[in-house]
């Protein structure tokens, strides 16, 4: 099934949103590998490899550095299929080891969260009714006499502490 992220806002590695996607690339088994992004401005789309991305509820998280995309390959020419040439620019862009302007790597890590939360699935109602029935009883009863040795821990009645 191909599915189809056009539309989608895309998240940087930091979660802050980068674009949306107004098209997507697939290669000849009809897997999407590319999509083009217009970025927040609207001024520019880049085109940015969908390997790795993430669907999420609020859109598509991609394993790339915000600075990373805005510095990647234009899409100068729009179209249904992408040259061979433009690829490979693309590949070689986002090859590369992901460094800000201070020299620090980045390394994105995805965490993936699982709710479990408490659904009402339905009510049940019940009601109590009260049934009276007499019942006969037979059981023989014992009794036993206890005698007390000593006094210690225990409390005793006054009726019992006589005997």
């Amino acid at each position: 099934m191909l599915l189809d992220y056009t539309g989608l806002d895309v998240f940087a590695t930091g979660g802050e949103r980068v674009g949306v996607i107004r098209r997507t690339y697939a290669d000849e088994h009809g897997m999407l590998r590319f999509a083009e992004v217009e970025l927040e401005d609207g001024a520019e789309r880049r085109l940015l490899p969908i390997e790795g991305a993430v669907l999420t509820r609020r859109g598509l998280q991609v394993p790339y550095a915000r600075q990373k995309i805005a510095r990647s390959p234009r899409d100068a020419a729009p179209g249904p299929v992408l040259d061979e040439a433009r690829l490979e620019q693309v590949r070689a862009h986002y090859s590369e080891t992901l460094r800000d302007e201070e020299g620090v790597v980045e390394i994105p890590v995805f965490q993936e969260v699982l709710v479990k939360k408490i659904v009402l699935k339905e009510v049940l109602r019940i009601r109590k009714r009260w049934v009276s029935e007499p019942q006969l009883v037979q059981d023989e009863l014992r009794h036993e006499e206890v005698e007390v040795l000593e006094e210690g821990d225990v409390r005793l009645h006054p009726s019992s502490a006589a005997a």
